[in-house]
């Protein structure tokens, strides 16, 4: 088998056997030969999806062979949804999965930058929201955030800790990392112990977005 690598960084394997390669670089048939792309780049030592390159997905390769097959800007959306409002990880777990991440690497990456926000939440909470009222579209968003908050405090109120990771847990609209960190802050629960709750809140809304994400795309046929 021959390798070589053009100006855009792809490199092809020719097999003329005419039989499919078993490589996990990602298969195109062609004329009888089978021909393997594979896209070379550097994130974070990893490989990355270069623009001319055969984009490639996982498909049940080893994680570490396909750890990240998007772009830059691919991981710095799946951060900024998953750090969001709103979005979390119902927004920035999928987007990764439909960008051509492996689900753990996904996972890893959504996870950590939904938890990131967590400590800035309950140490500076006032800060943010002084910040963020300043700007009209922005304040709406965080008199509603706070209204509902204080309607799912209740489930916190009822059953305390337990209340509190279901409150992060459950991937439903007006749950997650930011509605528990606001909540406890309302309902005085002490940091510590509020940032361990919302971390094992967080892990499982984590592994059920990705759980209901993989299915999706396996019945629709993404990915």
């Amino acid at each position: 088998m021959d390798t070589t690598e053009d100006a855009r960084g792809c490199r092809r394997s020719v097999a003329t056997s005419g039989a499919r390669s078993a490589s996990p670089e990602g298969q195109l048939l062609s004329g009888g030969a089978d021909h393997t792309f594979a896209c070379t780049g550097n994130l974070v030592g990893l490989p990355a999806y270069r623009p001319g390159c055969t984009r490639r997905r996982y498909h049940g390769e080893d994680p570490a062979a396909t750890l990240f097959l998007v772009t830059p800007i691919d991981v710095l959306i799946t951060l900024g949804l998953s750090a969001a409002p709103v979005a979390e990880l119902r927004g920035g777990l999928p987007f990764a999965l439909a960008r051509g991440a492996h689900p753990a690497a996904a996972f890893v990456l959504a996870v950590t930058a939904n938890l990131l926000i967590v400590p800035i939440l309950l140490f500076g909470l006032g800060t943010i929201e002084r910040i963020l009222r300043g700007w009209r579209p922005t304040e709406r968003l965080m008199e509603a955030i706070f209204a509902r908050t204080r309607r799912k405090g209740r489930l916190v109120d009822r059953f305390g800790a337990v209340g509190l990771i279901l409150l992060v847990a459950i991937p439903l609209p007006g749950t997650g990392a930011w509605t528990g960190a606001i909540a406890a802050i309302l309902l005085g629960v002490p940091v510590r112990r509020a940032f361990l709750l919302i971390t094992i809140g967080v892990l499982i809304a984590g592994i059920l977005v990705l759980f209901a994400s993989l299915g999706a795309f396996k019945l629709f046929g993404v990915g």
